[in-house]
């Protein structure tokens, strides 16, 4: 990704910019709608320069990366292994499925889908047994769920209901006793009682339910390390755009360089922050414009196509298979609807 390339001049740059980030920053972007399929994104509120600081952030969960030897010693658990291992896959730690021996998707094609559901729903668990720890629970459900894969046992929150009687129920947290016996598209929903009210059990579409592991899936970045995994509030409200018409970088410092000097030593004192999301204006953009970033690292691409893995057509592939499973859209940006 351009932004992993320019580790180094970004952290520079960041260094002189603090202050007029600051100056700025209640007038820089507004989060609306877009006014098209995309709907919410972040919108430019004034010309921005390029180079220029849009967005600090802390993340509102962190989680390392990879699966605890509690979490893999759970009974549910137990059958996702047998069915990744049955096939010789790796268990990866995040939703982008490849083989433990990854490159040329022509010799390494994609999972079996039974392969690839296990791989999912194993990152989704996971997910939201952190996830229900956080201090930021209820941020963390306001956020897109792509998925909806309510299923039994997962806890979520009703969202998207129309009818004067479904509103009511909109933001109430649930849990999914199992799939309605009369209709495989709608579940049974128990839902917490509220003051002065008793517990109830309503079927609800797939469509209307969010799940903290499909918002963690939706909504995830990884730190340049790989190491960890984090959720922001702002930040994942930014729409994608592929490449060189993503017209914005973003940098996440980890606690372990958490002054963005790319020396790995903190605050060069011994001590360090929270980790921080930098969202940095890649060229000039107009007020007005809407601001994208890349969500899929191009130099991973990049990387495999200089070993001859991957000529372009297969590297578009791979690009638009991993934007349709961890987000689940196709990407609409010049270079893909153009074909």
């Amino acid at each position: 990704m351009a932004e992993r390339r320019g580790d180094e001049e970004l952290s520079r740059m960041l260094a002189r910019q603090d202050g007029r980030y600051a100056s700025r920053v209640a007038e820089i972007y507004s989060i609306s709608d877009t006014k098209s399929a995309r709907g919410v994104g972040m919108i430019a509120r004034c010309d921005i320069d390029g180079g220029e600081i849009i967005l600090v952030e802390k993340p509102l969960h962190t989680q390392p990366a990879g699966y605890g030897r509690s979490f893999l010693r759970r009974s549910d658990v137990a059958p996702l292994l047998t069915a990744i291992d049955r096939y010789g896959y790796g268990r990866t730690t995040s939703s982008q499925h490849r083989p433990s021996s990854s490159g040329d998707p022509r010799k390494y094609p994609p999972p079996p889908a039974e392969v690839r559901e296990a791989m999912d729903r194993m990152a989704e668990m996971n997910a939201t047994e952190r996830m229900l720890e956080s201090p930021r629970l209820d941020d963390l459900w306001k956020l897109h769920d792509a998925h909806n894969r309510a299923a039994a046992g997962d806890a979520v929150m009703i969202h998207g209901l129309v009818s004067i009687a479904g509103r009511k129920l909109n933001g109430r947290i649930g849990r999914v006793a199992g799939r309605d016996d009369e209709d495989a598209d709608r579940c049974a929903v128990e839902i917490a009682a509220g003051s002065g009210e008793r517990r109830s059990r309503k079927s609800i579409k797939r469509d209307n339910l969010k799940t903290l592991g499909g918002i963690f899936r939706t909504n995830f970045f990884e730190s340049r390390d790989g190491g960890k995994q984090m959720v922001f509030g702002t930040m994942s409200r930014i729409n994608h755009a592929c490449g060189t018409y993503a017209n914005a970088l973003k940098l996440i410092v980890d606690d372990d360089d958490s002054d963005g000097n790319g020396d790995g030593d903190g605050n060069g004192n011994g001590t360090t922050s929270s980790n921080k999301a930098y969202l940095v204006a890649g060229r000039d953009i107009s007020m007005g414009e809407e601001i994208f970033i890349d969500y899929v690292p191009s130099d991973d691409a990049d990387e495999d196509n200089d070993k001859g893995g991957d000529d372009d057509d297969h590297r578009r592939q791979r690009r638009l298979d991993s934007l349709r499973n961890q987000y689940n859209f196709r990407c609409q940006c010049p270079e893909h609807s153009a074909r």
